[in-house]
């Protein structure tokens, strides 16, 4: 943990989106294969992530637009995992699916937990 935080020390806006949303796309991808965790309690983990994230990235001297730009970013990633693993399991289960109005439908219920 020591290691992540002194490199996030030296990284710009861009490198820290980059390893925060591989960090996400681990805790989905490890979510969606054991579905261990209801998503009334993983998407608020993802929530305290970001928030962490966003916290760290103040302390070392984000400026306000840095933060901003961070957190929009993986707050998009996560919907967009989210949703891809929606519409995978939608459309498994289903034939004809809208797959517009799901994915509305995934970042609407996404968004419900998120909140």
């Amino acid at each position: 943990m020591v290691k992540i935080v002194v490199r996030l020390i030296k990284m710009n806006t861009q490198e820290i989106i980059i390893g925060a949303k591989a960090i996400l796309t681990g805790l989905f991808e490890y979510n969606n294969q054991t579905d261990e965790l209801d998503d009334s309690f993983f998407i608020p983990m993802i929530k305290a992530c970001i928030q962490k994230l966003i916290e760290h990235v103040e302390e070392i001297g984000a400026s306000g637009e840095e933060k901003k730009e961070i957190y929009e970013n993986l707050f998009e990633h996560a919907i967009e995992e989210y949703t891809k693993e929606w519409i995978s399991n939608i459309t498994e289960n289903f034939e004809n699916v809208d797959i517009e109005k799901e994915k509305k439908v995934a970042r609407e219920e996404f968004i419900s937990y998120y909140e």
